[in-house]
C-alpha cells in the first residue's frame, strides 16, 4: 500500500494488488516503476508481468502465494479495519473486483522513516490511544511487556507480594494474568497453593504443604498448572486452573481427575472450582478449546480480566440448577 501510494483514498488497492507483488518488483523504487505496476495491478495479473518485462526485469516470485485472496481479504485487511489502520470505500461492494483499500493518514505517518527513537514511540503511543478500545489497549500493553521480557516472567504471590519466577512463554503471562488480575477479582484470601510447569513439576515446598494439609499430590499424573484457595471464612473454594497457550483446556475426563483427588483429601466437589485461562476469546486456542470445556467450569481471558465466562447449567422450571 505504501508503495503504490494507497493512502487516504488515493490509489486504493485490492487485495491482487499485493499477492501479484514480490520482491523484484518492491525492490524497484522509481516512481515510474511505482505507478506502472499500480495500473498493471488493476488490470491483470497477466498485465503485470507483461509490464515487469517491459520494464526489463522478471517479477520473480511472489510475496504470497497463489489463491490467497480471501483470506487476504477476510483476515488481515478485515482487522487492519477494525482497527483503524486502513479507510474502505464502502461505495465498493465486498463482491467487487474493483480496489477500495487505503492506508488511514495518521497510521502512515508512523511509517515515516524519519521517524525514530522516543519520537517514533510516542507517535505510536498516542496512535493506539486514538485508535484501541480497552480491550485492544490491553494487548498491546501486555505484547509490550512481553517483548521488553527476555527472562523468566516475575509474579507477586498474595497475599504478600512475595515474587516467584515462572518460565519463559506465553502460557507463564497467562497465569501470571490469573494470579495478580484474576484472584484479587474473585477470592477474599487468596493463596496459592502450587505452581507447575513443564521446566520444574511442582516445587517440594508446595508438595510438603499439600501433604501437610493431608492433600497429598502425585506430581508424575495429577499436576494442573496451579491450585489456589479462598481461604476465607465463609468460602474455602479450591480453583484448579489451566493456563492455555496451545492446548490443555479443563476437560469433563480432567475435571473428574481432580474431583477425584480432592475427594481422597475430604474435600467435597462443591467446594471445588475449576478454570482454564486464555490470552483471549478470539484467538486460536480457546476456539478451539470450547467444545472440550467442561460443565459447571469457568473460563477467564487475560485480555478482558473483568469478564468470567461460566459454562453452568439453564435452572429447571422449579428454580433448582442441574
Amino acid at each position: 500500500m505504501m508503495y503504490v501510494g494507497a493512502i487516504g483514498g488515493i490509489n486504493p488497492i485490492r487485495p491482487a494488488t499485493a499477492y501479484w507483488m514480490g520482491g523484484a518488483v518492491a525492490a524497484r523504487r522509481d516512481d515510474s516503476v511505482r505507478v506502472g505496476y499500480y495500473s498493471a495491478a488493476l488490470r491483470s495479473e497477466r498485465e503485470v508481468l507483461k509490464f515487469c518485462k517491459g520494464a526489463g526485469f522478471d517479477r520473480g516470485e511472489t510475496w504470497y502465494a497463489q489463491h490467497t485472496r480471501e483470506p487476504l481479504r477476510d483476515q488481515t485487511l478485515r482487522s487492519w479495519k477494525d482497527h483503524g489502520v486502513i479507510l474502505t470505500d464502502e461505495s465498493v461492494k465486498t463482491t467487487s473486483s474493483k480496489p477500495r483499500y487505503t492506508l488511514d493518514p495518521d497510521f502512515a505517518k508512523l511509517l515515516d522513516p524519519a521517524l525514530v527513537g522516543e519520537e517514533l514511540g510516542r507517535a505510536i503511543k498516542a496512535w493506539q490511544d486514538k485508535a484501541f478500545d480497552p480491550v485492544a489497549l490491553s494487548r498491546v500493553d501486555a505484547a509490550r511487556k512481553k517483548a521488553k521480557s527476555e527472562v523468566g516472567v516475575l509474579v507477586r504471590l498474595p497475599p504478600d507480594g512475595k515474587e516467584r519466577e515462572l518460565s519463559t512463554g506465553e502460557s507463564s503471562w497467562i497465569l501470571k494474568g490469573v494470579i495478580e488480575e484474576f484472584c484479587p477479582r474473585v477470592m477474599q484470601e487468596p493463596r496459592i497453593l502450587f505452581i507447575s510447569q513443564s521446566e520444574e513439576k511442582a516445587r517440594p515446598e508446595d508438595i510438603a504443604f499439600l501433604k501437610k494439609i493431608k492433600m497429598p499430590l502425585d506430581a508424575a499424573k495429577l499436576l494442573p498448572d496451579c491450585l489456589i484457595v479462598d481461604l476465607a471464612e465463609d468460602r474455602g473454594h479450591f480453583w484448579f486452573v489451566e493456563a492455555v497457550a496451545t492446548d490443555g483446556p479443563i476437560t469433563e475426563s480432567r475435571k473428574k481427575e481432580f474431583v477425584e483427588w480432592a475427594a481422597k483429601g475430604g474435600l467435597s466437589p462443591e467446594k471445588c472450582r475449576f478454570l482454564t485461562a486464555f490470552e483471549g476469546r478470539g484467538y486460536g486456542p480457546a476456539k478451539a478449546a470450547l467444545p472440550k470445556l467442561a460443565k459447571h467450569s469457568y473460563t477467564w481471558y487475560l485480555d478482558e480480566p473483568d469478564m468470567l465466562l461460566s459454562w453452568e447449567s439453564l435452572p429447571h422450571a422449579g428454580g433448582a440448577t442441574a
